[in-house]
């Protein structure tokens, strides 16, 4: 605390030749001249998200044909969830099913009595 009301109390008087701390980033960082590549690249991404948007803005297909492909879609996932319930089903057959210690334990506790 003391050192930093010292340090605090002579700033005024002392003056800094260079930027204290890390120059790359911070309020008081020196960037980084802009170049011809730099901005060619800009240019490129620039021109790429104009052209982004222009496919976005222009549909491949309409509204009706989009649902008749969705319903389709809808109807092979549901028959393939169907499909996959069953191969679950036929898989676990013969599985034994899981069970908790407390499930085998169960019946020693019956006799358990409190006096």
């Amino acid at each position: 605390m003391q050192f930093t009301q010292v340090v605090y109390r002579l700033s005024n008087h002392i003056r800094y030749q260079h930027i204290p701390g890390n120059i790359l980033n911070g309020k008081h960082r020196i960037w980084p001249k802009l170049t011809p590549k730099h901005k060619r690249v800009l240019l490129r991404d620039i021109d790429r998200e104009i052209n982004n948007m222009k496919l976005i803005s222009r549909p491949f297909i309409t509204e009706e044909q989009s649902k008749v492909v969705f319903d389709q879609l809808n109807k092979e996932k549901s028959e393939k969830e169907f499909l996959a319930k069953l191969e679950k089903v036929r898989s676990n057959k013969n599985k034994l099913e899981d069970k908790r210690m407390s499930d085998h334990l169960d019946p020693l506790r019956y006799h358990r009595v409190w006096e």
